[in-house]
């Protein structure tokens, strides 16, 4: 059965679809930045000052077949539809036999589908980096440090969308990680994130699958089970190509015991 949740613009993927995880050893890049905190109310927001324009940033640019071409930047490489990689982390977490899954809500000041339901946690891997150096984005955006042995992996998702000027063609290195604080602990980028969303998996397949228009999900900031009830609809999701949803629930499903 198509999977309706996910469903982005124009979705191409190359013929292989799918890759294994990459375990090789890190090599990170560094990046300057400055951490401020400010604090509204009971919720700590982390303000990330980084050096240089993000739309900057050195990418390493791939053919479809995820043979490396060279680098070009970030802006360049949305431009020019290059294939690059990306680090995406979802958060789950259990509660008797339910399974939930994280959602950040996107801030209304980004550029691209402001306010809308996303991965946990995700990024772009800069030229000269590898997978492992993806588990920053997880401290940047939620304020949660996450070793890599920690993450389970689901693989590597070819996704591409292609709205106005944006030609985004990610191989997505994607992984699940087991959430089980007893209270939320989130420290959340202001300018990147706005909001975390739990929903549970079972309404949430659903919605993926076509089988009902409009699911719950719960904020989860202060509380996993007091927070406000939140209407989700397809068109709330970010896209995403069905094979990207599909892959996902399999992996909650083989980890999670879903």
């Amino acid at each position: 059965m198509a999977m309706a949740g996910f469903v982005g613009h124009r979705h191409r993927l190359p013929s292989d679809g799918f890759y294994s995880n990459d375990g090789q050893e890190s090599c990170p890049q560094i990046r300057q930045f400055t951490l401020s905190l400010c604090y509204s109310g009971d919720i700590a927001f982390i303000d990330e000052i980084q050096e240089g324009e993000v739309e900057q940033e050195i990418l390493a640019i791939y053919d479809e077949q995820r043979q490396p071409l060279g680098t070009l930047p970030r802006a360049v490489v949305h431009q020019q539809g290059h294939w690059h990689e990306t680090f995406h982390c979802w958060f789950f977490r259990q509660e008797g036999a339910r399974t939930y899954l994280l959602f950040q809500r996107r801030a209304a000041s980004k550029k691209d589908f402001p306010l809308k339901l996303d991965i946990t946690a995700a990024g772009h891997l800069l030229a000269g980096e590898t997978v492992r150096d993806g588990v920053r984005e997880v401290a940047e955006e939620v304020g949660i440090t996450v070793a890599y042995h920690e993450l389970l992996p689901v693989g590597v998702i070819p996704s591409t969308v292609e709205i106005d000027q944006l030609i985004d063609r990610e191989f997505c290195h994607v992984y699940l990680y087991h959430y089980q604080a007893p209270t939320p602990r989130f420290l959340l980028q202001q300018e990147e994130v706005a909001d975390m969303i739990a929903v549970e998996s079972t309404q949430l397949e659903a919605l993926f699958q076509g089988k009902t228009r409009a699911i719950e999900g719960r904020s989860c900031l202060y509380s996993f089970t007091e927070g406000p009830v939140v209407k989700i609809e397809t068109q709330d999701l970010c896209p995403h190509p069905p094979t990207y949803a599909k892959q996902l629930m399999q992996a909650l499903h083989r980890y999670a015991g879903c």
